[in-house]
């Protein structure tokens, strides 16, 4: 990998932590919060932010794959 390419990488993956943290963080407490209260429908809230921390890591690895394959400028295309 070239050191280019590993500059404009760093951005994308500290957002996707950053955001995977406070998702990871929403979902431990909604599911503490259902087991102190012995309510199922916690758990089914707790479902969203795990989807969405699903998606947040393909959409990373999309856009390395998208830097890597030499397409920096995202905004190109439209």
């Amino acid at each position: 990998m070239r050191k280019q390419h590993f500059k404009k990488i760093i951005a994308p993956i500290i957002i996707a932590v950053v955001f995977g943290i406070f998702f990871l963080s929403i979902t431990v407490s909604l599911v503490n919060l259902a087991v102190e209260t012995e309510k199922w429908w916690f758990l089914l809230v707790a479902i969203i932010p795990v989807i969405l921390l699903i998606m947040l890591i393909i959409v990373t690895l999309q856009r390395i794959n998208e830097i890597r394959g030499g397409q920096e400028d995202d905004l190109s295309k439209y």
